[in-house]
């Protein structure tokens, strides 16, 4: 399984000890050096539709611009949290009107496991499965909603029903993980079937503020 740590422009060191980034296109649009940071970035690059972090569609269009301009190699289809019908709508609707386009770039296309409860997040799921546009099923970190997410709930719940019921389809997609609950998700079961992980974990350790005693001043570290 691949780590993707998510960093800052003050921890773009991070890049070469890894070979996949995960990008924000809400940062593209208001950051033109984060642009021309990623874009001369030779690692594998997925270009996250920010839908998590905007909570509003997104135009795709735009979407597909800054794609290019990073030359990303991997683009994930619009999803909404919590809401298994409606992102399957979304997925169905978007890949009729840009499929063209992200085959012209040789992109791969993933889409994010979304649902109301267990039962609608399986139906998600297996429309994925079925769609044979679709290459990566994403995983997301909350994937209930309202509910605590622990290492021992949530994803883990889902992840061990699909590994133990749809083993044999499971491995006709690319599987990645939408962020860590906990550094325990690096030890998850059946890890061999994840292709990848993203993370901030490493970030957050690294950034945590500190007293530098010879000065007394607060220094990111």
């Amino acid at each position: 399984m691949q780590v993707i740590h998510i960093y800052s422009k003050e921890n773009s060191f991070i890049t070469k000890l890894q070979n996949m980034d995960l990008l924000l296109y809400h940062e593209a649009i208001k950051n033109k050096s984060y642009i021309n940071f990623f874009k001369k970035n030779n690692n594998y690059k997925i270009l996250d539709n920010s839908f998590y972090e905007i909570r509003k569609k997104i135009n795709y269009n735009d979407f597909i611009k800054i794609g290019e301009l990073l030359k990303v190699n991997e683009i994930i289809l619009p999803d909404k949290l919590w809401d298994g019908g409606w992102t399957r709508r979304a997925v169905e609707e978007n890949l009729k009107k840009y499929y063209n386009s992200y085959k012209k770039n040789n992109w791969k296309i993933a889409a994010v496991l979304q649902g109301k409860n267990f039962y609608d997040i399986i139906e998600t799921f297996k429309y994925y499965i079925r769609n044979k546009k679709i290459n990566v099923i994403m995983i997301p970190r909350k994937i209930y909603k309202g509910k605590k997410q622990t290492y021992y709930s949530g994803r883990l719940e889902v992840w061990n029903y699909l590994c133990n019921t749809y083993l044999k389809v499971l491995q006709k997609k690319e599987i990645h993980f939408l962020g860590a609950n906990s550094f325990g998700d690096f030890f998850l079961p059946n890890k061999h079937l994840i292709r990848s992980m993203d993370t901030k974990l490493l970030i957050k350790e690294l950034t945590k503020k500190k007293w530098e005693s010879r000065d007394d001043k607060i220094t990111n570290v």
